[in-house]
């Protein structure tokens, strides 16, 4: 298990996620290095992975008592309480960071992004729902 983390290069999607969650000592590391890579494999992102690695935390604060104190966390149930709501805060950032994408700004637009299989599909269509007004 390694732990790593230098705040004077935030550019690597570990570091990103790390600084994030404020797991930003090793005395009191809360994830390694191998479980936040996992979860930047899964997520996909740095930002979606944050929100996991903060499941994460708070999935071993509620486990066991006697890992609250071996992270260093005095009242385990605040610092459980405080990686929910980061958890809900980091959600949130992710979610408002979308970018929207214009799929057809004509027929003609949609008809020829409809029948190129490089470009990025719509997610859904009013096709799909059965109701074609």
């Amino acid at each position: 298990m390694s732990w790593t983390y230098d705040p004077t290069d935030l550019t690597t999607d570990l570091a990103k996620v790390r600084l994030a969650i404020g797991d930003t000592l090793e005395v009191v590391a809360l994830l390694s290095d191998e479980e936040i890579a996992h979860l930047i494999t899964v997520a996909g992102n740095w930002r979606s992975a944050a929100v996991l690695a903060c499941d994460a935390v708070a999935a071993k604060l509620a486990r066991d008592p006697n890992s609250r104190s071996a992270l260093g966390l005095s009242s385990s149930q605040d610092a459980f309480d405080r990686y929910q709501r980061l958890r809900e805060t980091l959600s949130k950032a992710s979610n408002s960071l979308a970018t929207p994408t214009l799929t057809g700004a004509s027929v003609s637009g949609k008809e020829t992004l409809t029948s190129d299989s490089d470009a990025v599909q719509p997610r859904s269509s009013r096709e799909r729902f059965g109701n074609n007004d």
